[in-house]
């Protein structure tokens, strides 16, 4: 099995895959609401929707680019000086990236949300009065995160993971996100809530109010929040 392709491919497909996802779960939202099921969700608002959407493709250029200027090129500098190298094509290499980079997702993603030079552009984030796929393309632009956000997985690069491994391997963990913006959704079987974040975790993420402010900021995982739980 070639990880390294299939991973390749979730990472560059996601896109599609996603606006397929959005237009079907509008289509979902507009039926539920004609028939007058679940009256209390919110669902989609034109304006809104249309602002995330705008925002979406402005950080198809925007936050790309000031990635690879920031804390991206600190990992390709750290992978070139390391003795440590992890073959590419071995399987272990790709679990251990996934692994790694939801790890490193969460230390990125609870810095966001503690340190306010980083909130200042996660915040746009959370400034929706709606909770849906559309919602994951809300992202603030220019901000410092933008820019070092990155250096998380740099420890990644010292370990020897490839540098292309590190990169898909954070796509992987973002796009997983993307379709837990939703209220369609319930908890899950148990076992599945307990290990991996589900969109039952991540509304408690969006919640504003108290008891819910800054809990669940892993990514693929709920491992690093009940670790980081067990220690406090």
């Amino acid at each position: 099995m070639d990880f390294e392709r299939i991973m390749r491919a979730v990472a560059m497909n996601s896109d599609w895959a996603v606006y397929i996802l959005l237009v079907v779960d509008i289509g979902a939202f507009c039926l539920s609401r004609r028939r007058g099921h679940h009256p209390e969700r919110r669902g989609y608002g034109l304006k809104d929707t249309a602002v995330n959407l705008s925002i979406g493709v402005a950080n198809g250029v925007i936050l790309r680019s000031t990635q690879v200027l920031g804390g991206a090129a600190a990992v390709v500098l750290a992978a070139a000086l390391t003795p440590l190298h992890w073959a590419p094509r071995n399987p272990a290499t790709w679990l251990l990236a996934i692994l790694l980079a939801d790890l490193a997702y969460y230390w990125e993603h609870r810095t966001a949300h503690r340190v306010r030079l980083f909130w200042a552009t996660h915040s746009v984030h959370h400034s929706s009065a709606y909770f849906n796929i559309s919602t994951a393309n809300r992202l603030g632009l220019f901000g410092a995160m933008d820019l070092l956000g990155q250096l998380w997985y740099v420890p990644m690069a010292v370990l020897g993971l490839p540098v292309n491994a590190i990169l898909v391997a954070k796509t992987v963990t973002i796009i997983y996100q993307i379709p837990l913006h939703t209220e369609r959704v319930h908890q899950l079987w148990a076992p599945i809530e307990y290990v991996f974040n589900t969109p039952s975790h991540h509304r408690v993420h969006h919640g504003a109010n108290n008891p819910y402010l800054n809990k669940n900021f892993g990514g693929l995982f709920m491992c690093w929040d009940r670790i980081r739980h067990l220690r406090s």
